[in-house]
């Protein structure tokens, strides 16, 4: 048990050591899509998970989203 504790613990240090910094935009509007455009050539990663639940309890799931944006020119978002 020891053992594995200890190999966690250097795998979550390499994992943080290895990340690199990281930026967001301010999302003004939570509940609508909202995009900028990205100058070309550079691109954005997002992900989001939402909780949902219905029905007083009778089901409960997670909606999970990854996107991948790319500037192609600087007024053209993919």
């Amino acid at each position: 048990m020891n053992a594995r504790r200890r190999l966690a613990g250097w795998v979550l240090g390499a994992t943080l050591a290895a990340a690199g910094p990281v930026a967001a935009n301010a999302r003004h509007f939570t509940s609508t899509y909202e995009s900028a455009v990205l100058p070309a050539g550079r691109h954005e990663v997002e992900a989001s998970t939402t909780w949902r639940v219905g029905r007083d309890g009778v089901y409960s799931r997670l909606d999970q989203r990854g996107e991948l944006e790319f500037g192609v020119t600087d007024s053209l978002l993919t």
